[in-house]
């Protein structure tokens, strides 16, 4: 039978004027409103997906990262988080974009793998290896009094049994209040592609203190001491196992406490997202006649969040100095004379 529909959206209602209104079909009353919604909810919306990169599209930095330090960055947005804590990792850890497998996961390209070389030894309690991605502003404005947030994901290993752990951190940002832990949940992986979901609980911001760049950090845990394990949902540490592959792919985090399914964005507004805290200028190339008393000259780039760290790479000839750096733009200073060409690499880190 028709349903009356809401005047913006077209969304099916129970139908009032019915004598009996205790007994309907979900289908068109559920799945198909949470359909519509979820067509029209764009992905710029930070409620739809506040996740950057999720599909593994944009490496910025490299394909290939051979035993990354705790902090370093790897697929764009995503940072490594690791803590030993006495213990030694495994001698080989590495982290790389793979291609999917056209018909494997629905829509992805790539996907993210850490490759492990052995299991380790020696960790204590306090130990932790997590990939991380930090969203900026989430706290302020996913987080809050019966607000809750749905990480989801695909996930596989060839590691048997291999764990993975998801878990959240509300940071009020430098100077703020007391960071605050958002316990989630572990999953057993098996060979095959699996998605996960998992629900976070945020906490109220009632009397909190807000200071410089809040965040909302969305961790992946692959290996977690005894004091570590009651964030991920476990009463005991999980190891690297042992040699093998852990692969991720498809990363969403929706306000709520539903997985809506994923919807790759388009490489270049991808690309966008990433580029406002880091971008990679290839080769840039300058040509002058005399350059003894100075040149000074402006390269413009896509505005960054910040004023970025400016790292320059020579590649040819010698490389121009830094003037000044503003959030779209740096001014630099070539002084040599009888070179004609110079060529160089910019790296603009505006990261959190």
């Amino acid at each position: 039978m028709p349903y009356p529909k809401t005047p913006n959206l077209q969304l099916n209602k129970v139908d009032r004027s019915s004598p009996n209104t205790t007994l309907f079909n979900t289908k068109p009353l559920i799945d198909d409103n949470v359909d519509i919604i979820d067509a029209v909810i764009p992905l710029s919306n930070m409620a739809r997906q506040a996740i950057i990169n999720g599909n593994f599209d944009v490496w910025q930095r490299g394909l290939t990262f051979t035993n990354p330090t705790s902090g370093s960055f790897t697929a764009d947005r995503y940072r490594v988080s690791a803590t030993p804590s006495g213990g030694t990792l495994p001698s080989t850890i590495s982290h790389s974009r793979q291609q999917s497998v056209p018909g494997e996961v629905s829509g992805a390209n790539y996907f993210y793998r850490i490759s492990i070389s052995d299991a380790g030894t020696g960790f204590s309690s306090a130990a932790e290896y997590n990939l991380r991605q930090t969203i900026e502003n989430g706290t302020r404005l996913l987080c809050g009094a019966g607000k809750k947030v749905t990480i989801s994901f695909y996930a596989r290993s060839s590691i048997p049994n291999k764990k993975i752990g998801v878990f959240g951190f509300q940071y009020y940002g430098s100077g703020g209040s007391p960071i605050e832990t958002l316990n989630g949940k572990n999953f057993t992986l098996s060979s095959n592609w699996m998605k996960y979901n998992v629900t976070l609980i945020t906490n109220s911001l009632t009397g909190k203190t807000f200071g410089d760049n809040d965040q909302l950090l969305i961790e992946f845990s692959i290996m977690w001491g005894a004091g570590n394990a009651a964030r991920v949902g476990d009463s005991i540490a999980e190891t690297f196992g042992g040699a093998g592959n852990i692969d991720i792919s498809q990363v969403q985090l929706c306000a709520g406490d539903v997985a809506l399914s994923f919807q790759p964005r388009h490489f270049a507004d991808e690309l966008a997202l990433c580029q406002r805290y880091y971008e990679y200028l290839d080769i840039a190339r300058v040509r002058y006649l005399d350059a003894a008393s100075g040149v000074v000259f402006s390269r413009d780039f896509r505005p960054k969040r910040i004023a970025p760290t400016v790292t320059i790479t020579t590649i040819n000839g010698v490389a121009p100095t830094l003037d000044s750096a503003r959030a779209s733009s740096v001014s630099l200073v070539l002084t040599n004379a009888g070179i004609t060409d110079s060529t160089y690499t910019l790296k603009l880190d505006a990261e959190l």
